[in-house]
This record gives C-alpha cells, sequence and structure tokens, in this order.
C-alpha cells in the first residue's frame, strides 16, 4: 500500500482522477485486509444494502489517513432530568495540520431506546430476573427458576412481595443513561466525520440505531 498511500499527503486543491482512483482502491483493499467484518463494519437489518462502518473500524481509517479527532460537546438540560449531548467532530490531517472533514451527532435520554425499559420481576432474595409463575398442577405460586440462574425460592399466589411489582415498559432514571447517550453522541459523530473524510460513502455506511457499546474515541472537551 506504500506508494497509494501517497494520495493522502498530497498538497494540491483538487485530486487528480488518478488520485481518487486510488484513494478508492485503497479504501476497498482496507476493507479486505484490514478490516474485519463484524468487528470493524456489517450489514445491519433496516439499514440497506451497504455494510455499517463500526467505531472500531472508524479509528482504524483514522489511523490509516492520519485524522487526528478533537471533539466539542454542547449539553441540554430538560425537564424531569432528561439531557441531550451534541457533539461536534473535528478531523485534522496529522501531517498538515488541515481540517479535513466535521461530524455532527446527537442523542437524548428522551430518545425511546434510552427513556423505557423492559420491566421483569425479581427475586427479593436473589435479585435475579427469574421469576416465573409456577403451574397449577404443582401448586401454583412464584418461582424463582433456578434454571434463569435463579435460586429456587419459591411464594404462594397473592406474595405482595412479587405481585406488587412494576412490570412492563417503565421510564428509566435518565441520570442512568447520562454516560450512554454521551458516548452515542461522540460514536455518531466520529463515524459520520470519519466517512466523510475519507469519502467512504460509496462503500460503508452510518448505523445510527447501533447500541453504544463502544469505548468513546478520546475523552472530550466539554462546555455546558
Amino acid at each position: 500500500m506504500g506508494e497509494e498511500l501517497q494520495v493522502t499527503a498530497q498538497q494540491s486543491e483538487v485530486l487528480t482522477v488518478q488520485d481518487v482512483k486510488a484513494r478508492t482502491s485503497l479504501l476497498k483493499r482496507v476493507l479486505d485486509e484490514a478490516l474485519e467484518e463484524g468487528v470493524d463494519y456489517g450489514k445491519i437489518p433496516g439499514c440497506g444494502d451497504k455494510p455499517c462502518l463500526y467505531q472500531s473500524g472508524a479509528q482504524k481509517l483514522g489511523v490509516l489517513f492520519r485524522l487526528i479527532p478533537t471533539f466539542d460537546v454542547t449539553m441540554r438540560d430538560f425537564p424531569g432530568g432528561h439531557r441531550e449531548y451534541e457533539v461536534r467532530t473535528s478531523l485534522t490531517n496529522e501531517a498538515t495540520g488541515r481540517l479535513v472533514a466535521q461530524g455532527l451527532g446527537t442523542a437524548c435520554t428522551l430518545e425511546t431506546k434510552w427513556r423505557w425499559q423492559d420491566a421483569k420481576r425479581q427475586c427479593p432474595d436473589c435479585h435475579k430476573e427469574a421469576i416465573i409463575k409456577g403451574k397449577a398442577e404443582y401448586g401454583g405460586g412464584w418461582l424463582c427458576f433456578k434454571k434463569k440462574d435463579g435460586c429456587g425460592a419459591k411464594w404462594p399466589d397473592g406474595a405482595a412481595e412479587i405481585e406488587q411489582q412494576t412490570v412492563g415498559q417503565v421510564e428509566c432514571a435518565p441520570a442512568d443513561k447520562w454516560n450512554t447517550v454521551l458516548k452515542m453522541g461522540l460514536k455518531r459523530s466520529y463515524v459520520g466525520a470519519t466517512i466523510m473524510a475519507t469519502a467512504a460513502s460509496a462503500l460503508l455506511t452510518q448505523d445510527m440505531e447501533e447500541e453504544a457499546t463502544e469505548a468513546a474515541p478520546v475523552a472530550p472537551s466539554r462546555k455546558a
């Protein structure tokens, strides 16, 4: 890839047709040889035919193209403890110091996926979500099912500590999701900026619905 990498270091304001072809060829080789499917990119149901670029893949592209990220985070508070983070990612070329691309991403605890959770009955003894209704032929009642990693405790029908628990869709405590939505805002802006900076949109797309399970790229600067 040595000669092909020279296209990223060109100082001309306008790339030649050969430069564009070389960049596209380089991206294809990176996708085949340097990025791992299922880890760095992958197809997500409902996100079209193109593979989605994951954060780990964006980081590898950043190393390849010598892109240095900086982050500007704006925080907005809403009633009820809800919070939104707006993140602007700026990518500069390590060699030239020039701004290559910017990406904007937001995430908020008012989004459905962060606001609600499916509450299930918990065992008062072991606190596992393993409570099931006992079969009538075995006396009914409630059971902390061992096959669900429960402790095997039992309660009769009408047991208040079981039946008075709230189950179904309940609202999360917004503060429990602040860090999650911050990481999601970072991820959305970072991946978007990377796709723009590397002109990878012909080969890869951005998955806006992926869970924020990865660590943030770097600690951001913050402003209230």
